[in-house]
Order: C-alpha cells, then sequence, then structure tokens
C-alpha cells in the first residue's frame, strides 16, 4: 500500500524545502476557520505547490507555512483529500502508530496514540467523512496543526514505561488518562 519511500526518506526541511517553518510557540496557535471558498483555494493552491515539489511528504497544513488557516491537504496512496475547517465527529479503535514524523521536526520519530477509524465534518457544507487506517492517523495528524497541537502531545510517555518497554497492568496509562494501564490501554492494538 505504502512504499517506504514515504516513511523513510524524510531528509531535513532546508533539503527538501525552502520553507520558513515559524516557531515552535507559532505552531501551537490555534488557527482560525477559512471564510470563503475562494480563501480556501488560493490556500489550496499553495499548499498544492509546496508539497508537489516534495514527493516524501504524504500531506501538509497551512500553519506549517506560517498561513493560520484550518487548511490542510493529505495525499496518500489511497487517499486524496483537501481539509477546510475539518472536525473530528467520532472517533474508535484506539491504536499506537508507529514511527510517526512531522514536517516541522524532521529529525524526530515517534509512537503516538491515534484512532485507527474516525468521521470528520469537512468544507463548507460540513460533508461526513469516514477514514481509517493510516490515512486516518495522518488526518489526525493534520488536524492537531489546524487546532494548535503538535505532534508531541500525542506522544506517548516513554518516561512511563518500565521493565524493557513493558507497561504493568498496575502502572498509570502513558495516555495520560490518570487510570490505570488495565483500565484503559490495554487493550490497543499496535499499528
Amino acid at each position: 500500500m505504502y512504499s517506504r519511500q514515504y516513511f523513510y526518506n524524510m531528509q531535513t526541511i532546508d533539503e527538501k524545502v525552502n520553507l520558513s517553518l515559524k516557531s515552535l510557540d507559532n505552531l501551537r496557535a490555534e488557527s482560525s476557520d477559512v471564510e470563503t471558498e475562494d480563501e480556501a483555494a488560493v490556500i489550496v493552491r499553495t499548499l498544492e505547490s509546496v508539497l508537489n515539489k516534495n514527493y516524501a511528504f504524504l500531506s501538509l497544513s497551512a500553519p506549517k507555512l506560517g498561513v493560520y488557516k484550518k487548511v490542510a491537504i493529505i495525499r496518500t496512496p489511497t487517499l486524496e483529500l483537501n481539509l477546510i475547517n475539518p472536525v473530528i465527529v467520532d472517533a474508535n479503535d484506539k491504536v499506537i502508530s508507529i514511527q510517526e514524523r512531522c514536517l516541522a521536526f524532521p529529525k524526530d520519530v515517534f509512537n503516538c496514540f491515534r484512532f485507527n477509524n474516525i468521521i470528520i465534518e469537512n468544507g463548507f457544507n460540513k460533508n461526513k467523512i469516514k477514514i481509517s487506517g493510516i490515512d486516518a492517523h495522518i488526518v489526525q495528524h493534520e488536524i492537531e496543526h489546524l487546532n494548535g497541537k503538535i505532534f508531541h502531545d500525542s506522544t506517548i510517555k516513554i518516561a512511563l514505561l518500565r521493565n524493557g518497554g513493558i507497561i504493568k497492568s498496575t502502572d498509570y496509562c502513558p495516555c495520560n488518562s490518570r487510570k490505570r494501564f488495565f483500565e484503559c490501554c490495554s487493550k490497543i492494538k499496535v499499528y
């Protein structure tokens, strides 16, 4: 489905694209809704022009370019989607996304909590779209950027793991729910 090229051919931002990414504080700024279809179209075209020059990237959100509007694009082999004012309305099947990467932090690789199945409302007509698998993980990642979050916020807290990476059932869950692992995420699938 996905070639290794998509996941392991990430180079530094300077080598891939000449972006002036904003500081971490600016990436944490929540974006505002897009008001018109024309405004959305201009932002989508801009994102596509950057993404087309960089085949290793699967998605790109406007805040990464310093445009704080709720627009992102997803371009995977199985999903081509323009996210415009997206909202996740339903999510289930919590999993651990392995070796997730981000354009804004090219050297960071994390395991993150994600949902394997989501339903989003997207666009000015609030169309409901079902998305699953890796595509759902990518959409969640970009929606987080639009809401002022970065993927470090969804990262499994490695410091809480003990005994060679094994979580005891009585340990607090690394998802920060303040529940014991056996009450919370003990049945999570690793994806």
